[in-house]
């Protein structure tokens, strides 16, 4: 999973998390304070700052499933 985050003056950072073990983070009860958490060990990267609660929860659910989906590929048994 590689993670980008463009600055307002041009400048990039990047971070890559394996995704066999990235897990998705959003505190609930949802509130100003819920922030979406891509998170691997002690690191973790909070993203999506920009959305509203409801759009957190929905990209929160729909990276879990594309994570859940990725490494279900992984696992597909050879016959």
């Amino acid at each position: 999973l590689r993670l980008t985050h463009k600055g307002a003056n041009g400048s990039e950072k990047s971070a890559t998390v394996p995704s066999a073990f990235a897990r998705i983070e959003l505190d609930e009860p949802l509130n100003a304070n819920s922030w979406l958490r891509v998170e691997y060990g002690q690191t973790a990267y909070v993203i999506g700052r920009f959305l509203t609660l409801p759009e957190r929860k929905s990209l929160a659910r729909a990276t879990r499933a594309a994570l859940q989906n990725a490494k279900r590929e992984r696992h597909i048994a050879k016959k």
